[in-house]
């Protein structure tokens, strides 16, 4: 799904209605992702979606490692209580981690909690 953003609607609800549209929302992770408030906010949106519909339409990519200091309190929770995958520069590494996503792209299960296969 490409997501186009409706000029002169406001932002949140752009970004909402964004993540209740698609089929999935990946959050790609990295310290640029973790000092952002805007990423902040469509995470804590696309986490929500995810608690309301109770499926698992989140999906979680660490691209780069995120010093422990600037890891907002909610996103290590989420790193500690759901699986996510990790890219890495290893080209066994990558082609398993292109095999990983597309199973979590195509899973559509109603669970209690995120459970996408991890490296």
């Amino acid at each position: 799904m490409n997501v186009i953003f409706l000029a002169g609607k406001d932002i949140f609800d752009n970004i909402l209605e964004s993540i209740e549209s698609s089929h999935k929302t990946m959050l790609i992770l990295s310290p640029g992702f973790a000092q952002s408030e805007w990423c902040y906010f469509e995470m804590r949106m696309a986490q929500d979606h995810l608690f309301r519909e109770r499926r698992n339409l989140l999906l979680l990519v660490l691209l780069h490692e995120i010093p422990d200091n600037d890891i907002p309190r909610i996103l290590r929770k989420m790193l500690l209580t759901q699986k996510f995958i990790k890219w890495t520069d290893n080209e066994v590494g990558q082609r398993l981690f292109w095999e990983k996503l597309k199973v979590a792209l195509r899973s559509d299960n109603r669970v209690n909690r995120v459970t996408v296969a991890d490296i």
